[in-house]
């Protein structure tokens, strides 16, 4: 078994300086074709979206100025089955039906998904054709137009470098200039890898891979409204290598590609659809030496389970605050519910890992000298990572030099994540171990971290520590007009929320002869700034249950709250009006419980 010839005493900084030299120079084995297709010349990735009729059938649509990639957005919630095909703007054919995945469990972790696909590349088409299961209203076809920079690339295998470090294709060679990005990139951990696959037909060849990867980055910015292309990294089945999200060569940059785990891995994305077909030698050799030489990185063993506490999100596995335990190396599908990165290339998993551990790199210190400005020299803790909305949560952290020594009276920052920037919400000092403590109000759903300056003015480092999310449980004040009303009463409900929520659902049960409760409607609410409303009537007499419902949103976790019975009768009653209180603690089962008459 062959082993790299990376010294077992690498210190983490020298590690990192290898793997950028590396990464910054890919001078290897030729693709046959890329050459020719990647001379000299500008990057180029245009967008564009065209409307489409709520149809089961639709097309063909012309694409004017044509197209290279295509995904699909629409209205409201909900899947469905679609297929689309192309025609080739060489052949003048159409291509094969390809089935388009629904994106639902891809994303950043604090953001809801929206309806819509996953891109599929198509090579250059002139239209496209689509097979719809249902009508979808406000259906967009969303396409990109990619030419990636034509100046050589080449075969990035592990077997070519001579220190044993993975060569990659930088973000500047594929043409990501082309692509406008979002925001700084945020740091989290790398404590595992996520295999993903980007679902598209495998008769590319190696001179599309670099126009692939830029039109990925154009429809996740451009259409997804991301920050920048959500992997970590790509892998195509000739085994070359890309870098994918800014920075995340060396850096544990949070991703998004794997809803509610982005911000303890990495993720590597092998472009192709491998649910039937499996994945190439080259590609799985790629794979393997790039996990086994990014986790090593990051202080973080290729082979065993790791514990990771789930984000949550509507596609997870797991709930938010759940601990999980996974695979460091793991397909998507172990995290989120998804089929990726398909079947047959989940079935590889297993070699993935051997020939990973065969590498032999050796794990970084990540506790001491040696490790990545701002990541384990500067960290941060919450208290509790569930607390009630507008709760005031205790942090703490510790502030350390490159060597491992404490950092006394140094000022630190706790900064709060706003939908575009950091901001500052709290400070601190801290003592002479280098510990500090603070406290944070948490209106929503929130994440947090330290920052130190560095004292830049004498030549210091400015640091960052890894992100901590907390989850904020809303409050929900409930109030019905009535417990008691004869047939035919309207029952009117109002919710007034802490903080506000985007949907809230009025859940109508009925109690049968069998003495269980049978829902009887699900009533969207009418949301008005803090208050949400709806009016029910009841047609028959009987007992029935009442409860709100508010879902996970970026704002709050989701809370149910407590059945609230009211009597439906012949004879009529005058009004007694309640009133409950959900949510708002992070024990009891939905909130302490309150009734006014």
């Amino acid at each position: 078994m062959s082993r790299s010839t990376a010294p077992s005493d690498l210190s983490r900084r020298r590690f990192l300086g290898l793997g950028l030299l590396t990464a910054g120079a890919v001078v290897l084995e030729s693709v046959p074709g890329a050459s020719e297709a990647l001379a000299a010349g500008r990057p180029r990735a245009t967008s564009a979206a065209i409307g489409l009729p709520s149809a089961r059938r639709i097309g063909p649509i012309a694409v004017p100025g044509g197209f290279d990639l295509a995904g699909l957005r629409w209205s409201g919630s909900g899947h469905a089955g679609i297929e689309l095909r192309a025609l080739r703007s060489d052949t003048k054919r159409w291509t094969e039906w390809f089935p388009v995945s629904h994106a639902h469990d891809h994303g950043p972790d604090d953001v809801a998904i929206a309806s819509a696909t996953d891109p599929v590349w198509t090579g250059r088409s002139d239209a496209v054709q689509l097979r719809v299961s249902r009508p979808l209203h406000g259906l967009t076809l969303h396409t990109v137009l990619s030419d990636a920079p034509r100046r050589r690339i080449a075969l990035a295998r592990a077997s070519r470098q001579g220190d044993g470090t993975p060569g990659i294709i930088t973000r500047e060679q594929w043409g990501a200039s082309a692509v406008r990005t979002r925001g700084t990139p945020e740091i989290g951990t790398v404590q595992m890898a996520f295999v993903h696959h980007t679902v598209n037909a495998n008769d590319y060849t190696a001179a599309d891979s670099a126009a692939i990867v830029l039109a990925i980055a154009k429809y996740h910015v451009n259409s997804n409204g991301w920050n920048d292309i959500g992997y970590n990294f790509l892998v195509d089945r000739y085994g070359q290598i890309f870098e994918g999200r800014a920075g995340g060569i060396d850096q544990a940059i949070i991703g998004a590609q794997a809803q509610g785990y982005n911000s303890v891995s990495t993720g590597i994305s092998n472009i192709g659809t491998f649910e039937t077909v499996t994945q190439t030698d080259p590609a799985i050799n790629a794979l393997a030496q790039l996990i086994a030489w990014k986790l090593a990185l990051h202080g973080a063993p290729v082979d065993g389970t790791v514990d990771v506490v789930s984000a949550g999100g509507s596609s997870n596995r797991y709930a938010s605050g759940r601990p999980v335990t996974m695979n460091r190396v793991s397909g998507h599908r172990d995290g989120d519910r998804t089929s990726c990165p398909g079947t047959a290339l989940y079935g590889q998993l297993p070699e993935i890992r051997r020939r990973a551990i065969a590498h032999d790199y050796p794990v970084s210190d990540t506790t001491g000298a040696g490790g990545v400005v701002g990541q384990d020299q500067l960290t941060i803790a919450a208290s509790a990572t569930q607390v009630a909305a507008y709760a005031n949560v205790p942090v703490s952290g510790t502030l350390v030099d490159i060597e491992g020594a404490p950092i006394p009276n140094a000022q630190v920052r706790i900064q709060k994540r706003g939908a575009t920037r950091w901001s500052t919400a709290a400070h601190a000092v801290t003592d002479g171990e280098g510990h500090f403590a603070s406290a944070v109000v948490v209106r929503q759903s929130s994440k947090l971290r330290a920052y130190y300056n560095g004292d830049v003015p004498s030549g210091g480092e400015v640091m960052t520590s890894p992100v901590v999310a907390v989850s904020a449980i809303p409050k929900l004040t409930i109030s019905l007009s009535s417990k008691q009303v004869p047939i035919g009463g309207l029952v009117t409900v109002k919710v007034a929320m802490k903080p506000t929520r985007s949907k809230l659902e009025l859940v109508v049960s009925k109690r049968g002869t069998d003495g269980r409760y049978h829902t009887t409607s699900r009533t969207r609410m009418t949301v008005s700034g803090a208050v949400a409303s709806a009016a029910i009537r009841l047609p028959k007499a009987g007992l029935y249950g009442f409860t709100v419902v508010s879902p996970t949103d970026p704002k709050g976790i989701a809370v149910t709250a407590p059945l609230i019975h009211v009597r439906c009768s012949r004879v009529a009653t005058a009004a007694r009006p309640v009133t409950v209180v959900a949510g708002g603690v992070v024990e009891g089962g939905g909130g302490a419980v309150a009734a006014v008459s």
